[in-house]
């Protein structure tokens, strides 16, 4: 059934996922751009090499600007590309990717009642981060553990965080190498070239006072190993039992553990998302390893900024798809610039437009009867979700209504992926290179569902909306 198909044909111009009836075959022969052609078909090539052997595939879009003549402005030759995966970034939890971050995207993230899934409320704040502040606080346990649970704040003095997980102090540390060695916007950073071997202070004032070191700092011999002290757990590292648990942090409580709190973004100011050309590289260094082939790169053809996204999140490479900070930090930019666009030409149309001028404005009371009229709020039509979207999605329902008469037929659609549809989950789970049929999927508990949904949204919308389309 069509209904149950994935999206898992890839466009060789703009690599971008497909259901199979939104491409057709690719003949090289038929177009103009011979050079473009040449430099995304190679990396295509080089990004999927299992794809060699295979039929190649072009998308609509990519098919009717190449059949004129010219670059679409979504393939990979105009400075589209992805960088390859690297293990390093990919082990990083959302706060290890924070901490690295030369920007920290603050982002009031909610957890949605019925799917679990993700929701944002309220605007995403960029804060530039003193990543050499936070090399310093973090420290590495001398034992074999090198997790510590950490504490995202904007302020110390706050009591809530942005955001609380244990952070591998040695990924850290490997991502961080990585990053000055590749990324040119890292190569001025610092790092604290004592981590990987971080003194006991109490030890260090010993050998300091000349304090022999079979006894304490204070003249008395060292317990020896056995009594009572010896079955003290030091914060952060492993349990020295061979009943250790799988997930150690879920069985450990705050107490045994010693958290740290860090502010790496505290005192200094906001930037703005328009007005830094490498804030995407700087919020999100795992995804642009080597700080290229963001939005404000040059390029050869122009690109909106809607059509950047879409290029991005629908990629084969599913790492934007899966990153949920990501997502809305594309659908904030993506908003605001189309309300900063509506409001440079707000109150300029209409029958009204040419009576407006700057007296008319600085008078207090056509002010008042301006927003009281609702003209003064406009400009929110194109943000989804706002009451002059909804104003203007209620006025199209009643034209249709006058021009088609009164519906007779009601529908409402719902996505039942949590308890009928295994071709969702079972989509996700193969790009994850997880195999499993549909009656191990229905299997699954509640909670497990739940969490494949959560790891890549996009690839759920993508088929109800195809289920959607297949409907009407």
């Amino acid at each position: 059934m069509k209904s149950h198909e994935a999206p898992t044909a890839i466009c060789c111009i703009c690599t971008r996922l497909w259901f199979a009836e939104k491409v057709k075959q690719f003949k090289q022969s038929t177009y103009f751009e011979q050079r473009v052609i040449g430099l995304c078909v190679k990396y295509y090539e080089n990004k999927f090499p299992s794809t060699k052997s295979a039929t190649l595939f072009i998308c609509h879009t990519c098919d009717s600007y190449l059949l004129k003549g010219k670059t679409p402005p979504q393939a990979t030759a105009n400075n589209m590309q992805i960088c390859d995966s690297d293990p390093v970034f990919i082990s990083l939890n959302t706060l290890e990717q924070q901490l690295i971050s030369m920007f920290i995207p603050f982002e009031k993230i909610v957890t949605l009642p019925r799917s679990k899934q993700c929701g944002m409320q309220g605007p995403v704040v960029c804060v530039p981060s003193d990543i050499n502040r936070t090399t310093n606080i973090l420290p590495v346990p001398s034992g074999e553990s090198k997790i510590v649970p950490v504490y995202l704040k904007r302020r110390l003095i706050y009591r809530g965080h942005s955001n609380y997980k244990e952070v591998d102090t040695v990924k850290l540390n490997a991502a961080l190498r990585k990053l000055k060695i590749e990324n040119p916007i890292y190569k001025d950073i610092e790092i604290n070239r004592n981590w990987n071997d971080v003194v006991d202070p109490e030890l260090l004032r010993c050998k300091n006072e000349g304090v022999d070191l079979e006894t304490n700092c204070d003249g008395l011999p060292k317990e020896q190993p056995g009594g009572e002290q010896s079955d003290i757990l030091i914060p952060g590292n492993a349990l020295d039992s061979c009943l250790q648990p799988v997930d150690l942090f879920n069985e450990l409580s705050v107490e045994d553990v010693e958290s740290i709190s860090v502010a790496p973004g505290e005192g200094k100011r906001p930037v703005s998302i328009f007005h830094e050309p490498l804030v995407e590289a700087k919020s999100f260094p795992s995804m642009f390893p080597n700080g290229k082939h963001t939005y404000h790169a040059e390029r050869d053809v122009r690109i909106s900024r809607c059509d950047y996204y879409k290029a991005r999140i629908f990629s084969a490479d599913n790492r934007f798809a899966a990153n949920t900070n990501y997502i809305f930090f594309a659908q904030y930019a993506y908003e605001c610039e189309k309300l900063f666009s509506s409001i440079s030409i707000n109150l300029r149309k209409g029958s009204d437009a040419c009576k407006i001028n700057r007296t008319m404005l600085t008078n207090p009371e056509y002010l008042k009867t301006m927003l009281k009229s609702d003209q003064g709020f406009k400009f929110f039509e194109p943000v989804r979700g706002s009451p002059e979207f909804w104003k203007k999605t209620m006025l199209n329902l009643f034209a249709t209504l006058r021009n088609l008469g009164l519906p007779t037929f009601f529908v409402t659609l719902t996505s039942a992926e949590l308890s009928r549809w295994t071709c969702h989950l079972g989509a996700i789970l193969k790009q994850q290179g997880d195999f499993r049929n549909d009656s191990d999927i229905l299997n699954m508990d509640y909670k497990e569902k739940c969490e494949v949904l959560k790891s890549n949204p996009v690839t759920a919308v993508q088929m109800f909306y195809h289920r959607v389309d297949l409907f009407f």
